[in-house]
């Protein structure tokens, strides 16, 4: 795409069969999810950016903008900054200045994402308290249908949040 590339609602790519998306400047869409090869010269800004698997790349030359980011196992090189209000995982990620990440193990998982979608049992403290305990994600590919069809990742309130 020579210039830039608006996508009203969500870009998704996929790696069988795979693709090549080129965008020469800037890229804007509501929420981004690719697993191949995604290459974008300038800044793009989207609602959510997630990476899936691990055989392709992103190459973004700009800053991106997201609400939140989840690399996944996805790398991803970028020339600027990542602004996110919400970094998960540890992301395959070259970039100057690194983000500061929640891990998917880290309870703060539920404040962004429905239990549902992550792996959540029950522990208990020292002191027998009861305690909430997240292992990553239960269910990545219905983060990624929920994405895809602009639904959000986080619906229910509860205590944990």
């Amino acid at each position: 795409m020579l210039g830039d590339l608006v996508v009203d609602g969500a870009y998704g790519d996929s790696d069988d069969p795979g693709s090549f998306l080129l965008v020469t400047g800037n890229m804007r869409a509501r929420d981004v999810v690719t697993a191949d090869w995604l290459q974008v010269h300038g800044n793009p800004s989207t609602d959510r950016l997630i990476g899936d698997y691990n055989h392709y790349s992103a190459h973004i030359g700009g800053d991106v903008h997201a609400r939140l980011f989840c690399g996944e196992e996805h790398h991803f090189t970028i020339g600027g900054a990542l602004i996110a209000n919400a970094v998960i995982g540890e992301p395959r990620l070259e970039i100057v200045t690194p983000p500061t990440v929640i891990e998917i193990d880290d309870t703060r998982m539920l404040k962004h994402f429905d239990r549902d979608l992550l792996d959540v049992y029950g522990d208990e403290d020292d002191d027998g308290n009861v305690i909430s305990c997240v292992d990553g994600f239960d269910y990545f590919s219905e983060l990624k249908r929920r994405v895809n069809a602009g639904l959000p990742l986080r619906t229910t309130a509860t205590r944990d949040s």
